[in-house]
């Protein structure tokens, strides 16, 4: 008889406390490491919020964490040209406050108009905030520091938590920086330092306790400070078409699956107001979503169509802009009556 490796628990909704819920997708396997182990996601009735359901225990949740999976493996940073930095800078020079330097100067109203067409990549694959002079940036579960690396130079003062020990040691080398604690959010004491953005990149999905987090993260952050959010999407077209096959339903890694209503009623619930949000238009997890199934689905037989490809890629850029691609990044600030 096989021991287990981990002890689960069933719990009731952690967005609202209900304990009416219903099965939403039954016997989800574990994709991510590989394992033979299965899962269920359940539905509350009350607020609609999806969650793994039984999951296992916080203090056997590792066992699914191995230290050899890419969650925390350096990975090499896309680096724009020359040409296009100078483009970006301009951008953000004119439109998010920023005073990066610049080979050639843009009109303003140009750099206003490339913004506007160039939106997704720097709110949403970038995921870089309006600048505050003298700004302190806070990532929680920055693994190997990439993204405090990128503003670091666009001139953040970074700060940054990582559970994993080899990871945070990694981010402090190329941050040269002493502003990485390997440690859980609630044991850092930091003490006078407020921050002016904190963000979450696909860190909110994995967290036992949300609404205790963001209660954390609303006492570190400034009156007028801002959170981003980059989480998964249930209501996505990807899960539309593999549902329990999809890739970014990762459980039991994944213990909460949210859409754009129940991250709303999250910040709402603890004192954030939505900005905006930003969906992915790339066929990523389509493709990823493909290769883990061995192309047992129609839309996998032609993924490497060339034509079919095009169609596919193009079709994403307008599922994007209707709210229905597999990943959102959220903007939220603080609500100062609360």
């Amino acid at each position: 008889m096989d021991i287990k490796k981990y002890e689960l628990e069933y719990i009731n909704c952690p967005l609202c406390g209900s304990n009416q819920l219903e099965i939403y997708l039954s016997n989800v396997k574990e994709i991510y490491v590989g394992l033979d182990e299965y899962f269920d996601l359940n539905k509350c009735i009350k607020c609609g919020h999806i969650f793994t359901n039984p999951r296992p225990t916080l203090s056997t949740i590792e066992y699914f964490y191995p230290n050899e999976m890419d969650y925390y493996l350096p990975k090499d940073v896309y680096e724009l040209s020359t040409f296009k930095q100078n483009i970006l800078n301009n951008i953000l020079n004119e439109v998010k406050n920023y005073s990066l330097d610049v080979t050639f100067s843009l009109p303003p109203l140009v750099s206003k108009i490339l913004f506007y067409y160039f939106n997704y990549k720097i709110s949403y694959d970038k995921k870089i905030p309006n600048y505050v002079n003298n700004g302190k940036l806070l990532e929680i579960g920055c693994s190997w520091g990439s993204y405090l690396l990128q503003m670091q130079k666009l001139g953040w003062d970074v700060y940054g938590v990582e559970m994993n020990t080899k990871a945070s040691e990694y981010a402090k080398k190329i941050l040269n920086s002493d502003n990485i604690m390997n440690n859980k959010i609630e044991n850092i004491d930091f003490k006078s330092t407020l921050f002016d953005v904190i963000v979450l990149n696909m860190v909110l999905e994995h967290i036992y306790d949300p609404i205790k987090l963001l209660n954390i993260i609303k006492s570190i952050l400034k009156p007028n400070g801002i959170i981003i959010i980059n989480i998964p999407n249930i209501d996505s077209i990807e899960f539309k078409i593999f549902k329990d096959k999809s890739y970014f339903v990762q459980v039991p890694q994944h213990v909460h699956h949210f859409n754009y209503m129940t991250i709303n009623k999250l910040l709402e619930k603890t004192g954030f107001n939505m900005i905006s949000a930003y969906y992915n238009n790339s066929a990523t997890d389509i493709y990823k979503s493909c290769k883990k199934n061995n192309n047992n689905f129609k839309v996998c037989k032609c993924i490497d169509n060339r034509f079919c490809s095009f169609l596919i890629k193009y079709t994403m850029k307008i599922l994007g802009q209707i709210k229905k691609t597999s990943r959102m990044v959220i903007y939220a600030s603080r609500n100062t009556l609360k």
